[in-house]
């Protein structure tokens, strides 16, 4: 099958990668010009790691663009761009779909698919949830984990004639050590509200306080505050009729709770975005819990505040300290 992958950055460019290690056809389109001169020239680098420790290393020869309109239709269209690019990036995916074309959001958060359905049918589109992380320290090079038990893809979709098509994805991606599922739509909801609940506990704490995960687990203020917000989220998923609990959140070890662990001495992504003064995804993390609530007429403090300092944080970019 072909695949077109819209962004380059650690979800996008290891799937790429567990592709091409599975022969498949496969296409990067990403707007980082370094990144695409990087690949044409070198290939794709995929730097398998275990404790911080590269173990393994890769070169993979890839097509990489910046804009697709010479790709031709795709089997497959997998949207790794930050939530903030959505709309941007689906002008793109129309040149590269047809009706056959699935397109699948491996993106974080909520409102992702609703943007999507805009312009594209909804018997075209699924969703994941990614369970697996990694970076981009180098144009052109990817550091992954190199444990099959760290790479998990979910996905689902709203039309259940996709299941067999994405199955066959799964199958593939599985050959290669990237476990993706198929799961029914109300269980992937599930699984993508777990996720959320942890990414809103921590994205916002971390890049407010530049520190790692393991630095706001360590922290008695950052442990309260993280379980203040897993609740919220909490309440608002069973309000809208997806069970989950406190102790489903995996955010340090496999509940609320703190563990110290190298494994975790980790910086997400939003980290950076405050660093380097870009937009981040608070809009469809705490900010979309915080919308939800509201719906639902349930209060979600913890994570409101945590919105409106992030957003304030890049609202005034242009007059901090040292800017």
């Amino acid at each position: 099958m072909r695949y077109v992958i819209f962004g380059g950055g650690p979800i996008g460019g290891g799937l790429a990668a567990r592709l091409l290690m599975a022969d498949q056809d496969v296409w990067l389109v990403d707007h980082n010009q370094a990144n695409i001169e990087a690949i044409r020239k070198h290939g794709l680098t995929l730097k398998l790691v275990e404790r911080n420790q590269v173990v393994a290393e890769k070169v993979l020869p890839l097509r990489a663009v910046r804009s697709p309109e010479s790709i031709g239709a795709a089997d497959v269209v997998v949207l790794a761009a930050k939530s903030h690019a959505t709309r941007s990036a689906m002008e793109g995916i129309q040149q590269v779909s047809d009706a056959h074309t699935i397109i699948l959001s491996n993106q974080n958060g909520l409102g992702n698919v609703d943007i999507l359905k805009e312009v594209f049918s909804s018997d075209q589109l699924a969703y994941s949830v990614v369970q697996y992380g990694g970076s981009r320290p180098a144009p052109g090079e990817i550091w992954s984990s190199a444990s099959p038990e760290n790479l998990h893809l979910a996905v689902t979709s709203e039309n259940e004639a996709l299941r067999s098509r994405l199955e066959e994805m799964a199958e593939i991606l599985r050959s290669v050590g990237l476990n993706m599922q198929y799961f029914p739509k109300p269980e992937l909801d599930r699984r993508l509200w777990i996720k959320l609940a942890a990414n809103c506990a921590l994205n916002g704490i971390c890049a407010l306080c530049r520190c790692p995960m393991d630095g706001v687990s360590a922290s008695q203020a950052g442990v309260e505050l993280t379980r203040k917000i897993v609740e919220e989220c909490c309440a608002v998923a069973n309000g809208l009729g997806i069970s989950i609990t406190p102790e489903d959140i995996v955010i340090v070890d496999r509940t609320v709770q703190p563990r110290q662990n190298s494994d975790y001495h980790h910086y997400p992504s939003m980290v950076a975005d405050l660093v380097h003064r870009q937009p981040t995804e608070e809009n469809v993390l705490n900010g979309a819990v915080v919308r939800k609530g509201l719906e639902l007429g349930i209060p979600t403090p913890y994570n409101e505040a945590i919105s409106l300092l992030v957003r304030l944080t890049e609202e005034t970019y242009d007059v901090q300290f040292g800017a």
